[in-house]
């Protein structure tokens, strides 16, 4: 939502809510349900759900939420 922003929902696709921020959703790829996937929520933020994934849920997962901040919850 806003200026060169991008929105794709499926396998290997992008999706951008934000200034540059990701937001995919689809097996192996940048998005918030799926394994190995990224969701960015946020100016440069990072957040993923899945099973060794960069999220909030799952095993050996990252979850960032602020403006390059890190953050580690499991």
């Amino acid at each position: 939502r806003g200026a060169e922003n991008y929105v794709v929902r499926g396998a290997e696709n992008y999706g951008v809510r934000g200034a540059e921020n990701y937001v995919v959703r689809g097996a192996e790829n940048y998005g918030v349900r799926g394994a190995g996937n990224y969701v960015i929520r946020g100016a440069e933020n990072y957040v993923v759900r899945g099973a060794e994934n960069y999220g909030v849920r799952g095993a050996e997962n990252y979850v960032v939420r602020g403006a390059e901040n890190d953050g580690v919850r499991g």
